[in-house]
């Protein structure tokens, strides 16, 4: 007869199962804990950009798409189209 007790997987599935109310409520209040803690929180959105303003070299305008004050979207300027008027957002 052996001296030694073995542990069988059954032991511990045993033991979960006894104790499944204090897992299962440990989890609910977590989950419902960083829910009011998330939805109570001030929604803070930071955005930053670095513009350099002056003047495009011919070469830098391939890519280059203007955004004009009403939000709409003009393609990349010509050669002979340089100057842009008005408040405008390169981009």
């Amino acid at each position: 007869m052996r001296d030694e007790q073995e542990i069988e997987l059954i032991d511990y599935l045993i033991v979960i199962w006894k104790r499944k109310g204090l897992i299962i409520g440990g989890t609910l209040i977590s989950v419902l804990t960083a829910l009011v803690v998330g939805l109570s929180m001030p929604k803070i959105y930071k955005v930053s950009r670095t513009l350099k303003i002056g003047r495009l070299p011919i070469r830098a305008t391939q890519n280059v798409y203007v955004i004009d004050r009403g939000g709409r979207v003009r393609p990349p300027p010509t050669s002979s189209d340089m100057r842009i008027e008005g408040p405008s957002l390169v981009v």
